[in-house]
């Protein structure tokens, strides 16, 4: 127990719930392959804090592309593992760790809200159905990759989508959500 440190606590948390929204659907993506697949991309580096995230919005999406293909090689040469899925196992890893506030004011420091900030939501059937049904400006953009489906994203489509998000939400990523109802 005396090397079960706050850091390994968060990681172990944020895995496990985005393995299961990863997952979801998908056999044989357990929460043991996806921490390993975190581990893989160094994402348990920045459990120490919002500090040791990239320090903007391009850095971070530079960042997100390499933890992203690098989650879908450490889950195995026979994994199914979508761009798609990997990116949702990145965010909502991320949000678990980082998001918990949704913008309160925090005591972070505005350096660290920036960090936070470029942070990718999950993207998810739920959160385009609704962008589909109540986001004005680009109604069929959303109904286009809702029926493509989150899971069958791949990089270009997957930019694309968090393109339209930094655009909608002026940079502040996390507020796209506020679509999401957290329920189908």
């Amino acid at each position: 127990m005396e090397n079960y440190s706050p850091a390994e606590h968060r990681f172990r948390f944020a895995a496990w719930a985005a393995s299961r929204a990863a997952s979801r659907g998908l056999s044989g993506f357990s929460t043991a392959i996806a921490q390993k697949a975190l581990k893989a991309a160094k994402l348990c580096a920045i459990c120490n804090g919002p500090s040791n995230l990239p320090e903007n919005a391009n850095d971070f999406d530079a960042a997100h592309r390499v933890w992203c293909k690098s989650v879908i090689e450490a889950s195995g040469p026979n994994s199914v593992l979508s761009y798609g899925r990997a990116a949702k196992l990145v965010n909502v890893y991320l949000k678990v760790l980082f998001l918990s506030d949704f913008g309160l004011k925090s005591q972070a420091p505005t350096v660290d809200r920036a960090r936070v900030d470029a942070i990718h939501p999950p993207i998810d059937r739920v959160l385009l159905t609704e962008l589909a049904r109540q986001e004005p400006t680009h109604k069929d953009f959303w109904k286009a990759m809702r029926n493509k489906g989150w899971t069958n994203f791949d990089q270009d489509e997957y930019q694309d989508v968090i393109a339209k998000v930094r655009e909608i939400t002026n940079g502040q990523l996390w507020r796209i959500e506020a679509y999401w109802k957290g329920s189908q």
